[in-house]
């Protein structure tokens, strides 16, 4: 809440690529701000297929962490790249706040009307789809998943409109594809390292 918002915690836990550079470097952090740098990583993650900073050996990830030094793709929007920049912020201070990514530019253009939303989900069911969405769910009641589908935003839910884009679609997505080898070169934006900027998040200098 907002009275302990700016008070400062001890306990550290999470996965290490996600950790923010303070909880690596001194006992206290603020909670907010280390919350604001892993949803950074996790939206580079999201949008790029890959972690900003990633490393087999944990010392040499943590050094990676605290150096605030990462690539970033060319083909990102600007306002995607500066959304991440200022969320990786390597000093806590100068991060960016929750309250200003709500209202970042970026993540404007991407929010969907939730009556938009309301609208779409109360609609009928494509019944083909929903049928093969059911195979992958056979131990559900029909009725069920039909209501889990309409009213709800689960995995169900993810599933079915996973289906019916799909369906929508002139090529199969990767991952419904049956008896068929993963091909990387589908699955994976190609790109090259020359495609990467560097980011020195420290003092936001490409190089």
């Amino acid at each position: 809440d907002n009275k302990n918002s700016l008070a400062h915690l001890s306990t550290c836990c999470g996965s290490p690529a996600y950790a923010a550079p303070e909880l690596l470097q001194g006992p206290h952090y603020s909670g907010p701000a280390v919350d604001v740098w892993s949803a950074g990583v996790l939206l580079f993650a999201l949008l790029v297929g890959r972690l900003p900073f990633d490393d087999e050996n944990i010392g040499a990830l943590y050094k990676k962490i605290q150096s605030g030094f990462y690539r970033m793709p060319d083909w990102l929007s600007s306002d995607a790249k500066d959304l991440i920049r200022s969320m990786l912020k390597t000093n806590p201070m100068e991060r960016i706040t929750i309250e200003k990514i709500l209202i970042h530019p970026w993540l404007r253009d991407v929010m969907i009307d939730n009556k938009t939303t309301v609208q779409v989900m109360k609609s009928n069911l494509d019944e083909e789809v929903f049928f093969k969405c059911h195979r992958l769910f056979p131990d559900v009641p029909l009725k069920e998943l039909r209501q889990n589908i309409l009213h709800g935003f689960g995995y169900q839910t993810s599933c079915y409109w996973l289906l019916k884009m799909n369906a929508n679609s002139v090529e199969p997505l990767p991952m419904f594809a049956i008896k068929s080898p993963l091909n990387k070169t589908s699955v994976q934006r190609r790109r090259s390292k020359s495609l990467d900027e560097p980011i020195n998040n420290e003092n936001s200098i490409n190089f």
